[in-house]
């Protein structure tokens, strides 16, 4: 019995594709990432089903197609899991931008009494401040 690829497993390769492409960035509150984990609880449910298949059909002796089923949304779990960590990632650089930025400020307002008026005040003293994220 040949395997074939089942149109489920192309949609998790594809989703999990997508989440990993789509993490690191600054996104604010509309993340179309949002709808692909809420997929992660039916792929882990698919898994434990691809699971149990398993075991089934190995008591059977047939059990290439059900490796095929579970590898799938297991990439996918391992997808949404990796875009969180980069997610943290983006986010301790943009902490570390954040803290270069406040330093500057400071500096600006030890040297003139003021805080500046605008990113290009800091500019001034030497700097550049950084780009946000």
């Amino acid at each position: 019995m040949a395997m074939r690829l089942k149109p489920i497993i192309l949609v998790y390769l594809a989703l999990g594709t997508l989440m990993l492409a789509l993490s690191g960035r600054a996104e604010g509150l509309a993340s179309p990432r949002i709808l692909l984990m809420m997929l992660a609880p039916a792929a882990l449910l698919h898994i434990l089903w691809a699971l149990g298949a398993g075991l089934y059909k190995l008591a059977r002796h047939r059990t290439g197609q059900v490796l095929l089923d579970a590898v799938a949304p297991t990439f996918f779990i391992a997808c949404v899991w990796g875009g969180l960590k980069l997610d943290e990632i983006a986010v301790a650089r943009t902490q570390a931008r954040g803290d270069i930025l406040i330093a500057q400020i400071e500096t600006y307002r030890q040297a003139t009494g003021n805080c500046p008026a605008d990113m290009d005040a800091l500019r001034t003293s030497g700097v550049e401040p950084p780009s946000p994220a």
